[in-house]
């Protein structure tokens, strides 16, 4: 195994990883969208016919290195090729909405763009496959054959089970003054930050994630989210609205409603972080085309997020700024009985993962 694993390894150039990433992190939305359903009649019966299921897509999902590729090509070529089959499946799909709806949300992009990411990237995709497919079948002809019955078997399945597919829309960000509107809370500011750059990006990722998280998850985690005191969805999208042209540096002040949902938001960020949630970011680590990204400051993100430094790194960089934040209101508001109750929720959310 170690010998072909260094045939195999010598065999992808290097970086071959990042030019497929872009593709394998549309394709992992597209699946763990598309099994978060699994009680389902397309879903149960692809999962009969192939065993991939959630868990196995979120596996596959968390490739990140042209070394994990290999593991799984090596490990489990099959299984590779029917995840990157029923991606491309899912998002020609009716499931294809939410998954682009999040990538425009979550990476300010416009709904424009993210057709074209998913126009320039599913025929590469489809190229993709067919390469995986002739690797797991090791030239063989009996094996090649027995692969294309089970692509015509998948094929037949999403033919004849596309309809019952129900996919669900996610909440759209309200306008800057609706939102405010709808928002009747106390605005008195009683706290003001400077936010670094990357804190503000943290701080916008928390926030699309709370909004957009119980629509595109099933998980008890995800649901939960929802039902957050501290996240109301007007005070959310009023919030989202206003750090969009807040610049880094600049004194921001802040209601106790905004304290809140920045309180809650970002650890819910930071659990999705470290645990399988994480897979509904897997695509900010790859935007995909730099041609096909906005000049919004969300591409420089891109660009930041895609550098080869591992993931992990990323992950405890994002941590340590949720935590200097979480322990910067506990400093400025530990004897609050409202921020004890926020604190009892947060540790309620996380037993759920």
């Amino acid at each position: 195994m170690s010998e072909q694993s260094d045939a195999l390894a010598d065999a992808l150039p290097a970086g071959f990883y990042e030019q497929v990433a872009p593709f394998l992190h549309l394709c992992g939305m597209g699946c763990l969208q598309f099994f978060s359903r699994p009680d389902d009649p397309l879903p149960r019966e692809i999962t009969a016919l192939t065993g991939l299921d959630l868990a196995a897509a979120r596996m596959i999902t968390a490739i990140n290195s042209n070394a994990m590729l290999v593991r799984q090509l090596l490990e489990e070529p099959e299984l590779f090729y029917v995840h990157l089959l029923v991606g491309c499946r899912v998002l020609a799909g009716p499931l294809a909405t939410p998954v682009l709806l999040f990538l425009e949300q979550s990476m300010h992009l416009d709904a424009q763009q993210t057709v074209a990411i998913r126009e320039h990237l599913l025929p590469f995709g489809e190229t993709f496959v067919d390469l995986v497919g002739k690797f797991a079948s090791h030239d063989d002809a009996e094996a090649r054959a027995d692969l294309h019955l089970l692509r015509l078997q998948i094929d037949g399945a999403f033919t004849r089970l596309a309809g019952t597919l129900q996919a669900t829309d996610l909440p759209a960000v309200a306008p800057p003054h609706s939102a405010a509107e709808a928002c009747e809370v106390d605005d008195e500011a009683i706290f003001a930050v400077e936010f670094r750059q990357e804190q503000l990006r943290m701080l916008r990722l928390a926030l699309t994630l709370v909004r957009v998280l119980p629509s595109i998850s099933e998980l008890p985690f995800a649901q939960a989210v929802a039902q957050l005191s501290g996240c109301p969805a007007a005070v959310v999208a009023a919030l989202e609205a206003r750090l969009q042209t807040t610049e880094p540096a600049a004194q921001m002040p802040l209601s106790w409603p905004e304290v809140a949902v920045l309180y809650q938001s970002t650890q819910v960020l930071a659990m999705a972080l470290v645990s399988n949630v994480q897979d509904v970011l897997r695509w900010d680590s790859h935007a995909g085309p730099a041609d096909l990204a906005p000049d919004t400051g969300a591409a420089a993100c891109a660009a930041e997020l895609s550098d080869p430094e591992p993931v992990a790194r990323r992950q405890e960089v994002i941590c340590m700024m949720v935590t200097g934040f979480v322990e910067c209101v506990h400093d400025n508001f530990t004897d609050d009985p409202r921020l004890t109750a926020l604190r009892a929720e947060v540790t309620a959310l996380a037993d759920l993962l």
